[in-house]
């Protein structure tokens, strides 16, 4: 960042501290699901004495179980964490704040998905849980690996209810409207740390959205990186390169809650720089490659630092 960069930031007005409530919503989601993938200490311990091996530093894990049933569960549990990421930004652990604007598109797709995994696939998993027990105890015993089978390592039908659920709790956050229902002497004695708390939640809040940006942006750097005959240095880029950015843009629109003034720029900036700029375009051009990663590595630079 040059000199005259940072004499502006440096000249910029603290954003006024709003409440969070007035632009969004807080969603905590929690997700349980055995991982039926456990290490396996006596297969470790063969596996390194046939290699010559430290036996700490060699781990075999065995997968549990190889049922459909099971696919299912798991990937629409990365379908429910990925819903809160592409409609908000994280504000701790396992909370999320979801702007206004995308609350209600958010909640109708999050409880789809909930719906199916507290529903019909818990269900279908549980019914087929006995017999793909038996399989996996099959399987081992086929391939002469019976000693792998550990009958303890599965849970009980029964314990299965309690081990699998989603669940989202929608948190109302304080906003203007409800300052009232606070009593005036709680709210005097503890004015201080209201305004202590608004100000980390908005920062974290921000500080999300810029940990949010910059790796897609340094992906795209790195994968725009060719050499003089033409050929990637980092690999081939994915059809995604640009839309992922974007995605990000997008969101940093309804997520600058503190009304950044350097946020609202890198937003301009970026949309401004991938205008026009597609995947067929970067993928034949060799101007368009170089032109985009000299926009994007420019970008990289003025972000703010965060400890990166």
């Amino acid at each position: 960042m040059n000199a005259t960069n940072i004499n502006t930031i440096n000249t910029i007005t603290a954003p006024e501290v709003k409440p969070l409530g007035d632009y969004g919503t807080c969603l905590e989601i929690h997700v349980s699901l055995p991982t039926f993938t456990r290490k396996d200490r006596t297969a470790s311990k063969q596996v390194a004495r046939s290699n010559n091996a430290n036996e700490k530093r060699v781990g075999v894990s065995k997968k549990l179980l190889d049922m459909p049933e099971l696919d299912a569960l798991t990937q629409t549990k990365t379908m429910i964490y990925a819903v809160r990421k592409t409609f908000g930004t994280t504000m701790g652990e396992n909370k999320f704040f979801i702007p206004n604007i995308n609350i209600i598109e958010c909640k109708n797709e999050l409880d789809d998905l909930l719906n199916q995994y507290n529903g019909a696939l818990k269900s279908e998993f549980i019914r087929a849980y006995p017999g793909g027990v038996q399989q996996a105890q099959l399987n081992a015993e086929n391939e002469g690996l019976g000693y792998l089978f550990d009958p303890s390592q599965y849970p009980s039908v029964d314990s299965l209810y309690s081990k699998i659920g989603a669940t989202a709790c929608w948190h109302e956050l304080p906003s203007s409207g409800i300052i009232s229902d606070i009593h005036k002497q709680a709210q005097e004695s503890l004015r201080d740390e209201f305004a202590k708390n608004a100000t980390r939640a908005q920062e974290t809040l921000m500080n999300g959205v810029w940990e949010r940006l910059r790796e897609p942006l340094a992906n795209m750097s790195k994968r725009l990186e060719y050499d003089d005959e033409g050929k990637p240095i980092n690999g081939h880029f994915k059809g995604t390169l640009v839309d992922n950015v974007l995605e990000i843009v997008e969101l940093m629109k309804f997520c600058n809650v503190g009304n950044d003034p350097r946020m609202e720029q890198v937003r301009v900036d970026l949309k401004r720089a991938l205008t026009g700029v597609t995947y067929d375009g970067l993928k034949t051009s060799a101007e368009a490659r170089k032109r985009t990663k000299a926009e994007v590595d420019k970008i990289i630079d003025n972000l703010p630092s965060l400890g990166f």
